[in-house]
């Protein structure tokens, strides 16, 4: 769907977006923008004071925004073992980013596995939000995070080794599964 809307403000109500055959419809009211062979039924429904990027793909409507998110992976790579403490990951922020609990969707693997487990501290400004954790004889992590994170522009996302480095664990790639925040 290309094109931009603007709604006037809506009260307490949700706004609804829809496609209906070939066109497309807010609370029952025609857009000046149609579809081919758009289909019908889609819908997204718009929380009061919420922003929403609205997208078609001619047969469905998805809400990508605060509810959903574009991706915003962060990625890394470590050849080799880490050293102890040693900043394997260190990125400044340019967008609002939100990671979400236990950073789910997030892989980690390393080409040899650990002797012991290995916790890698991932912290936000230098504090602890999370643990990418290696277990004993593991080649992929877990990982941990009591709550999500929601990283705003200029914070610095760091990945950071074990203070005891695991003698074994080397060539470590992750993703930190992020989603953009509108």
């Amino acid at each position: 769907m290309a094109g931009r809307h603007h709604f006037q403000e809506h009260g307490a109500q949700p706004l609804v977006a829809k496609i209906d055959g070939d066109a497309v419809f807010a609370d029952g009211h025609t857009l000046d923008q149609t579809l081919d062979d758009a289909g019908s039924g889609a819908e997204v429904v718009i929380a009061p004071g919420a922003t929403v990027l609205v997208q078609g793909n001619g047969s469905d409507l998805y809400g990508i925004g605060d509810g959903g998110g574009l991706p915003a992976d962060i990625s890394g790579y470590k050849a080799g073992p880490p050293a102890a403490d040693e900043v394997i990951l260190r990125v400044p922020v340019a967008r609002r980013i939100r990671l979400k609990t236990d950073l789910a969707g997030s892989h980690a693997s390393a080409e040899a596995a650990a002797t012991a487990a290995a916790d890698f501290d991932i912290r936000v400004d230098g504090v602890s939000t999370a643990t990418m954790r290696f277990a004993a004889a593991a080649t992929s992590a877990t990982f941990i995070a009591a709550s999500e994170a929601l990283l705003e522009p200029g914070q610095v996302l760091s990945v950071v080794a074990p203070s005891t480095p695991d003698a074994t664990l080397a060539g470590i790639g992750f993703t930190l599964a992020g989603s953009l925040v509108l």
